[in-house]
């Protein structure tokens, strides 16, 4: 049976992508170039991420016991009302939509670098024969990056390297079985905490980065002018020449690494959503997994520019690849309640865990005096909710980023945005965020 019939996706192309169906191409059709496939494939990815967005609000909208994996009908629901979700439900939809264009399109398992014991926590869209027969194509709208590619794999060690908003990226193959996502970033950015999954340390590049003589601008964007020739199956460090374009006149040195973010098993392609439900039953369900059990956040791109709210923070990108952050209300770190399990093994203690605070909170600080346990299955209240007097004793004034949340993401229900926000102030911020969010 079809997730999605090829009405539904012509019908979400044009009435939340803007993409005319007239402008859709006969993708199953052999007379159609590779360059018109790809070019509407882009031009898809990028409505996508204009408009769809990457959100744990649903999530953490439900009670932190109550959390389940959302079905097929909840998928479909919330995509095309355009509320989006997180990247079980974002590339799922994704598959199903490039299935109703007549693409062989598949599904494949992928463990995100999160530093939890989680493996095959991240579902990636695969295409096969996109180009010729035998080709095969990455697509994932819900790594909470901007990727607006079908990504070749048909590479020997290194794909090319891309950027695209804030990130420069690459793929890197260990063997047939094992692709990894590379992102570049500072040598001195924090790595994730250990995997189940480590690997050797990537190579180094080191980058010169000089100013340019002439006419200078305060661009704080480097443009790449020149790359040195290099072997991609050599493990010496590259050296690339970058033009800075600034005020100073001294040579600076920056050093950049390779961070793997994921890898996948591109030998393995499922075209129904079955084969997925027990990895991530666990992922939506124990909250210590996932940093999006305990962040509230929501992210598009539209025209390709960043937008974001993540936390107590709106961070845009105002300029091509720079980010501005904005406290739309301040944070306060206070030790957090003791967090049942629901498997009712040991509560984890979190410490020292961010929660929400406004200016209007400084006069009754209560969110800091004493720890409050969520009440255990055996308690008079419903495991993991709290009373009335309770919420209105331990929410602070959200309203700051409530009308964030609507200015920018009207689509996601507010009492839904409240929900979450009010769940948050039960956990705190257990996982750490991505270095870019945080």
């Amino acid at each position: 049976m079809e997730l999605l019939t090829k009405g539904e996706g012509l019908q979400f192309l044009q009435d939340i992508l803007g993409i005319p169906i007239s402008e859709v191409p006969n993708l199953s059709d052999k007379s159609v170039s590779a360059e018109t496939k790809l070019s509407f494939l882009e031009t898809l990815l990028r409505a996508f991420l204009a408009h769809v967005p990457f959100q744990s609000i649903y999530l953490m909208s439900h009670d932190i016991n109550n959390r389940r994996r959302p079905t097929w009908d909840e998928i479909k629901r919330d995509i095309l009302s355009g509320r989006g979700g997180l990247c079980y439900s974002v590339n799922a939809f994704m598959y199903a939509l490039l299935a109703s264009l007549e693409l062989n399109a598949g599904m494949t398992f992928c463990t995100f670098n999160t530093g939890a014991n989680c493996p095959d926590n991240h579902l990636l869209v695969l295409l096969h024969d996109l180009v010729a027969p035998g080709s095969l194509h990455l697509v994932d709208v819900g790594l909470g990056y901007f990727v607006p590619h079908a990504l070749s794999l048909d590479f020997t060690n290194e794909s090319q390297e891309y950027t695209d908003s804030f990130m420069t990226y690459k793929l890197c193959k260990e063997s047939e079985s094992v692709i990894y996502f590379m992102k570049k970033v500072p040598v001195d950015t924090p790595p994730p905490a250990s995997s189940d999954r480590d690997v050797e340390p990537p190579k180094v590049l080191q980058e010169i980065l000089h100013t340019s003589e002439g006419n200078k601008q305060n661009d704080a964007r480097s443009q790449t002018i020149q790359t040195a020739d290099t072997d991609p199956t050599n493990n010496e460090n590259q050296t690339q020449k970058v033009v800075l374009n600034g005020a100073h006149n001294n040579k600076i040195i920056q050093h950049f690494t390779w961070l793997k973010l994921y890898f996948f098993n591109p030998l393995i392609s499922h075209k129904k959503l079955e084969p997925f439900f027990p990895c991530f039953d666990y992922c939506f369900t124990d909250f210590t997994k996932l940093s999006t059990h305990t962040s509230p956040r929501a992210m598009f791109w539209p025209n390709g520019k960043f937008v974001c709210l993540v936390n107590s923070r709106l961070i845009q990108e105002k300029e091509e690849g720079k980010l501005t952050k904005t406290n739309i209300i301040e944070t306060v770190v206070k030790v957090n309640p003791l967090v049942s399990r629901q498997n009712n093994s040991h509560p984890t203690k979190v410490a020292e865990n961010k929660a929400p605070r406004t200016h209007s909170d400084d006069s009754k600080n209560t969110l800091n005096e004493t720890p409050e346990e969520i009440p255990s299955a055996d308690t008079k209240n419903e495991h993991g909710n709290h009373s009335e007097d309770q919420n209105k004793h331990n929410i602070p004034e959200f309203e700051p980023l409530v009308q964030a949340y609507e200015k920018y993401f009207p689509t996601l229900p507010t009492q839904m945005v409240r929900a979450a926000l009010r769940n948050w102030t039960v956990t705190g911020t257990i996982c750490p965020v991505p270095q870019h969010l945080a």
